[in-house]
């Protein structure tokens, strides 16, 4: 039994650690709620200021003038946040980061986005469709990016750097006046010069209107110029089509042509598509509304449709230029041809160019609308035509145009044997024969020719043969400032070697090549003007012996860079066409580069060959002596060129860029470097000359490696690694004629029948022996087959559907063709069987 004492010291004891935990507790409430109040500082410090979260550069900015689409990829280094479950935080972060860059586009609410997020732990991009800007917020980016989440829980915005492509198509529209002072530019001159452009001269913004009304008045004018409606016509024309900029008539009836489509006068921007498809409303059905703009980056002035009105009436041509509208009064008169298409935009110069092909078009007589048929075929004994109705046949006997005395039946002849309708300029050298050209197989076929993927021939050594030129590689890599916030180029290191010394250190002869090229293998352009010497050097010439036109030093040779379609290339694509004037053929996947021809080198990325990072390559090829250093890319300003001191800080090698392991090593390695010298020149050369020499070696054995396996050459004959492979396969495995190319119609495509026909052939067939699809098949007769076929009474039945024979009340431009092929069936000596669908079905046709 314890004693007193040792109850009351056991009492003590417990007290006292009770009094231990309640304080305890009391510390951890207090400390849950001081973090609880720091966490709500920093969560309020980053809704009221994000901009200090986050870190927007741009990379790079390009512009076709051609689609009228700006791109800019922007590079966004995010902070890291106090916590991961701010989601509200990481919201305003992202409302800010795209206000930021839609302010520095200059994209306004109205114009169209379209956003690409490329992130290093994302294995491929998050795209968004085009959108307009004021639809493009952070709820639709954060709602795809929790959606990747699922899938890839490692996504968090502080592990590197990401990326924003923007593609920025600008809202057209147009308002301001035109003022005389300021014409210049050939655009200007052809606008002034051109009879058939009426110029809208005001001081408001209603320009549009204007042109429609001036254009529709003219569309107003009447045929015959001795009648008293001409007269009155001439009147108002004058008046309306002034060039004064106080015109009242022009004035007020664009006032009345805008207030009649609801269309806000006075707006600040003018009139865009909006105004375009409202306009369109009011002046349908009698005409259709067309918007023209020059065409951009064209060798020569074109215009180019940009909005087509709905309906078939009177078109009114408008053209846009610089925000502002004109009216086009005849677009053969622009455009330099005889006629012009309004359904498919072309001009032609000879009529029977275009309308024999066009839909629109009545490609019988040649008239400028379709005609209607009547239900009678007449033919023409000398031009051999079929003509939808009399009116069709006797228009194709009277001259086709006012300005020539040759009618459509000189002009025309059909085939006997094919039935093809053509000019009799063409069908002097027209020949059939059931025979084609097969584009695969090269070489004439018969029309039921079935084709398949084509083995490839094998490859001849070119190493046993030393007649042969020698097939050269470029390995080279840039290294940029970037001071003023865009990559210029002020360092170059390349490798000319061939495929003998290809895999050798550069530093070693190569006695083949050295006999053509001399010893030098590895070539350094520096300085600000890198990028044109490297570009001299690489298209450089040398004058041939006897006098005759110069020849590349580096012909056929091969350009090799990692990263070639996203960087590299782009400073060679924009010096080639803008400095060099040289338009070169390019393979693109996107906006990504795959390969690129210039004279007569060919560009391309061995990153589409080994799609891993370049300091990943030593250990992947067991080249140990080769490894990827660190260099600060953000200290390569023009005033550290002789720096020669400390290491710069750890900010300028890019740690944000990197991934969490990434930066782990990095920061390992720079904790070495304290206390050494940093030579800025010294290390920059070496840096580069790693890259490249890395970028050479691995390469090499690459292409070894494979053309040791399956005899190709992956850099001279392919692109890709899936092309390699590809080719590897048609010349090694694949056996012949073993892979289909199928038809994009399958192998029969006209073998389809009418299923209301064939029940109408079975219903007659009950007293008759009537061969269609459901017995013993379609019949063919020359170029034709028939729905159904009696060969006692040798009679053909065919079933006339509304759309595949061209109902006249429901599809009447559809019957052309099935008044053609009524003929020669006739006269074969057939007798034919026509019932349309309405009287087969006793159906009401309206």
């Amino acid at each position: 039994m314890p004693s007193v004492r040792q109850i009351l010291l056991e009492t003590r004891k417990n007290l006292l650690e009770h009094k231990r935990k309640r304080i305890q507790q009391e510390n951890v409430k207090r400390l849950r709620k001081l973090k609880l109040s720091v966490d709500n500082r920093r969560r309020l410090d980053i809704l009221q200021n994000p901009e200090e979260y986050y870190n927007v550069n741009l990379e790079r900015e390009r512009h076709s003038r051609k689609f009228k689409v700006k791109q800019n990829v922007y590079k966004v280094n995010v902070k890291t946040l106090p916590f991961r479950d701010n989601s509200k935080g990481v919201r305003q972060l992202l409302k800010r980061i795209l206000q930021d860059v839609k302010e520095r586009m200059k994209c306004r609410p109205d114009d169209y986005l379209r956003l690409n997020l490329h992130h290093p732990s994302l294995q491929s991009d998050i795209w968004f469709e085009f959108t307009q800007s004021k639809n493009l917020n952070e709820d639709l980016v954060m709602n795809k990016m929790e959606a990747v989440q699922q899938s890839k829980k490692d996504l968090t915005l502080t592990d590197g750097a990401a990326e924003l492509e923007l593609f920025h198509v600008h809202y057209s529209q147009g308002a301001g006046g035109n003022q005389m002072k300021h014409l210049q530019g050939n655009k200007e001159t052809f606008k002034n010069e051109k009879q058939s452009i009426v110029r809208i001269w005001n001081e408001d913004t209603i320009c549009l209107a204007r042109a429609i009304v001036v254009a529709r008045c003219h569309a107003q004018k009447p045929t015959d110029k001795d009648s008293p409606e001409y007269a009155i016509w001439k009147k108002k024309w004058e008046r309306i089509r002034r060039s004064e900029i106080l015109s009242k008539k022009q004035k007020n009836e664009a006032l009345e042509l805008m207030k009649s489509a609801d269309c806000n006068p006075h707006t600040t921007f003018g009139a865009g598509p909006n105004e375009w498809v409202k306009l369109q409303k009011v002046l349908e059905p009698q005409y259709r509304l067309k918007v023209y703009e020059f065409k951009r980056g064209a060798p020569r002035l074109e215009l180019i449709p940009i909005y087509k009105g709905t309906g078939n009436g009177t078109c009114l041509n408008i053209l846009l230029d610089d925000g502002h509208y004109d009216t086009i009064l005849s677009m053969p008169g622009v455009l330099g041809h005889s006629y012009y298409c309004d359904y498919c935009d072309v001009g032609y110069s000879h009529i029977e160019d275009h309308r024999t092909a066009c839909p629109h078009r009545c490609s019988f007589c040649l008239a400028n609308t379709p005609c209607a048929p009547d239900g009678t075929c007449v033919q023409c004994f000398i031009c051999k035509g079929f003509f939808k109705s009399m009116d069709c046949y006797q228009r194709h006997l009277r001259p086709y145009s006012q300005l020539s005395r040759v009618t459509v039946c000189d002009l025309m002849g059909r085939c006997d044997h094919c039935n093809e309708w053509m000019s009799k300029k063409l069908l002097y050298k027209h020949k059939c024969g059931g025979q084609k050209h097969c584009r695969i197989c090269k070489r004439q076929v018969a029309e039921d020719h079935k084709c398949y993927v084509q083995v490839k021939p094998k490859h001849k050594d070119d190493m046993k043969d030393r007649k042969k030129p020698l097939q050269m590689y470029i390995y080279f890599d840039f290294e940029c400032t970037q001071e003023k916030g865009i990559h210029v180029p002020n360092l170059c290191v390349a490798h000319r070697v061939c495929t003998h010394c290809h895999h050798l250190p550069v530093d070693q002869p190569c006695k083949r090549c050295g006999e053509s090229f001399g010893p030098q293998r590895r070539y350094i352009f520096q300085g600000p003007t890198t990028l044109k010497d490297f570009m001299d050097w690489l298209l450089g010439t040398t004058p041939h012996a006897q006098g005759k036109a110069s020849a590349m030093v580096n012909r056929d040779a091969i350009v090799i860079a990692h990263n070639f379609k996203g960087y590299d290339g782009q400073f060679i694509l924009n010096y080639l066409v803008h400095t060099a004037c040289i338009v070169p053929t390019v393979i693109m996947n996107g906006t990504k580069i795959l390969c690129m021809q210039a004279l007569d080198l060919k560009f391309i990325d061995s990153f589409n060959y080994l799609p891993f990072a370049l300091a990943k390559m030593p250990s992947a090829f067991g080249l140990k002596e080769l490894k990827k250093g660190y260099f600060p890319h953000f200290f390569n300003t023009e005033a550290n060129q002789n720096y020669v001191g400390p290491y710069p800080a750890a900010s300028f090698y890019g740690p944000d860029d990197m991934t969490s392991s990434a930066r782990a090593t990095f920061y390992a390695w720079y904790e070495e470097q304290q206390g050494k010298t940093f030579n800025f020149q010294k290390e920059f050369l070496a840096y580069c000359i790693s890259d490249v020499d890395i970028l050479q070696r691995c390469c090499a054995q690459f292409a070894q490696t494979i053309h040791a396996l399956v005899k190709v050459y992956p850099f001279r004959e392919a692109i890709t690694f899936a092309s390699t492979a590809n080719l590897a396969y048609r010349r090694r495995f694949m056996p012949p004629d073993s892979i289909a190319i199928i038809p994009n119609l399958g192998y029969h495509p006209a073998r389809q029948f009418s299923l209301k026909a064939s029940r109408w052939l079975s219903w007659l067939g009950r007293d008759l022996p009537i061969q269609h699809a459901w017995n013993g098949g379609e019949v063919k007769f020359g170029n034709f087959t028939v729905d159904g076929y009696d060969e006692s009474t040798r009679t053909v039945y065919e079933f006339y559907g509304c759309y595949w024979h061209g109902c006249p009340v429901c599809f009447p431009d559809l019957a052309t063709e099935t008044l053609v092929r009524t003929h020669p069936d006739q006269r074969a000596g057939f007798e034919r069987t026509r019932i349309s669908i309405g009287d087969a079905m006793g159906a009401r046709i309206r």
